[in-house]
């Protein structure tokens, strides 16, 4: 689905999450707020080990797991920059 929709994989993806910390910061709920975004196991699905380590090296093979990697740094941006309540795991 990934390839055939690329728009609707960066929307609902990675947008939505900047989207939505934009929002927490621009109304000043970061103090009211608790943002999560889980990660996917296909952000690092190139194996090189088995099993594979905690701090395998991400790397995404297709649109939907790259979407998800810009969520998680946009993520941790907004925590780090802004001090919002702001996990993605």
């Amino acid at each position: 689905m990934t390839f055939e929709e690329p728009e609707y994989t960066g929307n609902s993806g990675a947008l939505r999450a900047l989207g939505l910390l934009g929002g927490i910061r621009i109304l000043g709920m970061k103090k009211k707020s608790r943002f999560y975004r889980a990660l996917s196991s296909e952000m690092s699905d190139k194996v090189q080990k088995v099993p594979q380590p905690a701090s395998r090296p991400l790397h995404p093979r297709s649109l939907y797991p790259v979407a998800k990697l810009y969520a998680h740094w946009i993520t941790i941006n907004y925590r780090d920059t802004y001090g919002t309540y702001a996990q993605s795991r």
